[in-house]
């Protein structure tokens, strides 16, 4: 905790205002907090005045005179004797308490600080009382009245100490535990990776079956010393990749520390660092990597999947989340143009690459949706329409085809109940291909796959089928064989014209 000290004129009386600064996440949830007092003011008997150099009121200045004392059976003693670093503690020769003076290493803000942590720590088996018992201040509260003293200043994560001879304020400027979410690697499927553009955002389009791998960034306090809590929450198309029944993660940037880490259960799982973990570990930065897999839940929604850390129990982040999205194509049968007639009687294969187009095209599988399924994620069933969704691994009943072929009824001569088909659980990142298996009646299949780039949208696709003969296309025997035949008729209408005239002129 960083202290501005603002400092009004009085002789003997003190007091202690906290306010907050609103530009530091997590001001809104540190309230309360406790000043205990660790030394008595010394004062020059003759002279009424402090002698304590008051000048900068955040450490006790190097080679100080006799610059506190306290009475005998204060709780703190122990705590003070053992920080040797710092002080030099010495019992008065009467019995009636201690001095204690500051060496030169205890001559800046950062050893008051690691003072400060010390005494804070301390509180786990010290209960202070009378004199030195807790003083509740409410930040942003009226000021509080104290004996003159140097206090010890505990708020939700870290401690330092105050000089209190006079009127202080002190700004709160807490160190809280920070988390980010991110995306930490590109969606990958199967033994390819999608070409998607952005290593780290807060949202990101996939595809069902995909794998996708998250980063949580967590911050620790300098002054940290209480266990965290790191939960991962993710909603229900997402399944995390388990290493037997926990959760599979990488964890670094932490030192001598055994984090826990939990199965997943009601849609989260969690680490824990223990209090001892936090003490070794306080400033650092971490991070925790895993994989979840995108389910079938993921084929018409949103999946959000956030972050937060909960230190002790007095404090608790803000979320941080990240989207992953999927996508639909709806691909439409035409005759002879885009805005020719409607055409049923096909079938179709879907493929998938990356946006490069540069790697081997892979087959996606179907699973057709049922109309319930449609009513539950509120779809309303459009009219000669068929719809599918990507399978995952655990879907039985899949296939690779989009089959339009259906007819209304028996007759010979009906229609064909689809003319229009609809995709959903694309990934919004990929390239997909429609390749024609089985072209209407009476129409030439299509020679080429029909590209799809989905660049994060829904889109229709008009797919067009002629009607008529359609020669062959290059490289096939085609026209060539007439050509052929062209050429051995003139060879031997040449040959009999030859042999003909060698016989006039015998």
């Amino acid at each position: 905790m960083v202290m501005v000290l603002g400092m009004a004129t009085s002789v003997f009386a003190a007091s202690i205002t906290i306010t907050t600064d609103e530009t530091y996440e997590g001001s809104d949830q540190a309230y309360e907090y406790k000043a205990y007092k660790i030394f008595d003011a010394q004062y020059d008997t003759l002279t009424g005045k402090n002698t304590q150099d008051a000048k900068d009121p955040t450490y006790t200045p190097a080679n100080a005179a006799v610059a506190y004392f306290m009475a005998t059976g204060n709780p703190w003693i122990s705590t003070v004797q053992g920080l040797t670093t710092y002080f030099t503690v010495t019992a008065a020769a009467d019995g009636s308490g201690y001095t204690v003076v500051a060496k030169d290493a205890y001559a800046d803000a950062a050893a008051a600080k690691t003072v400060a942590t010390a005494l804070k720590n301390a509180l786990a088996t010290v209960n202070p009382t009378g004199d030195y018992a807790g003083v509740d201040i409410t930040a942003g509260g009226d000021a509080v009245t104290v004996d003159e003293g140097y206090y010890l200043i505990v708020g939700n994560t870290n401690a330092n100490l105050a000089l209190v001879t006079t009127d202080v304020t002190i700004v709160e400027k807490n160190e809280y535990p920070h988390i980010i979410k991110e995306f930490s690697t590109e969606t990958t499927v199967g033994d390819f990776e999608a070409n998607d553009d952005e290593t780290s955002s807060q949202d990101d389009s996939v595809q069902v079956g995909d794998t996708v791998s998250y980063t949580l960034t967590v911050t620790i306090p300098s002054g940290a010393n209480q266990q965290m809590v790191v939960t991962d929450t993710f909603t229900s198309g997402l399944a995390p990749v388990l290493d037997g029944t926990v959760v599979k993660t990488t964890i670094t940037g932490l030192t001598g520390a055994t984090p826990t880490v939990s199965a997943p259960a009601d849609g989260k799982f969690t680490v824990t660092l223990t209090a001892n973990d936090v003490i070794a570990n306080a400033g650092k930065t971490f991070t925790i990597v895993y994989e979840a897999v995108v389910t079938e839940d993921a084929w018409h929604q949103t999946e959000i999947n956030t972050g937060e850390v909960k230190y002790g129990n007095e404090y608790t982040s803000k979320t941080d989340h990240v989207d992953s999205v999927t996508y639909n194509a709806e691909l439409d049968k035409k005759a002879n143009a885009e805005d020719g007639e409607d055409l049923g009687g096909a079938k179709f294969e879907l493929y998938r690459t990356d946006a490069d187009h540069n790697l081997t095209k892979a087959a996606v599988t179907l699973k057709a949706l049922t109309d319930a399924e449609l009513t539950a994620a509120g779809i309303t069933k459009a009219d000669k329409t068929i719809y599918y969704r990507v399978a995952d691994a655990d879907d039985t009943g899949t296939t690779t085809t989009i089959d339009m072929t259906e007819k209304v009824s028996d007759a010979a001569d009906a229609e064909y109940k689809y003319t229009k088909a609809v995709v959903y659980g694309l990934d919004g990142d990929s390239t997909y291909y429609a390749r024609e298996t089985l072209a209407p009646t009476g129409y030439n299949i299509l020679t080429e796959d029909f590209e799809m780039v989905m660049n994060d949208a829904n889109h229709v696709y008009n797919i067009v089928n002629n009607s008529g003969s359609v020669l062959p296309s290059t490289g096939g025997i085609g026209t060539t064989i007439f050509y052929i035949i062209g050429a051995i008729l003139v060879i031997g209408a040449g040959v009999v014209l030859v042999t003909r005239r060698r016989m006039n002129a015998n």
